[in-house]
């Protein structure tokens, strides 16, 4: 999940968030999603804390 925007990792994160709510997959590739979901909020979380990181250098 390197070099990715914020914006990619937010649309794939709603887009996975919208297919385990839906609830029509099986275990199996539910927890593949979960395991998808995961990684992608990691991802928007590191993107937020590198942004807040500059804006902090900046002031």
């Amino acid at each position: 999940m390197n070099n990715i925007s914020f914006e990619y990792a937010l649309e794939k994160l709603e887009e996975t968030t919208e297919r385990l709510e839906k609830g029509e997959e099986n275990l199996e590739v539910s927890i593949k999603l979960y395991k998808e979901a995961d990684s992608l909020i990691k991802c928007c979380e590191k993107i937020l804390k590198e942004a807040e990181q500059e804006i902090t250098i900046l002031e």
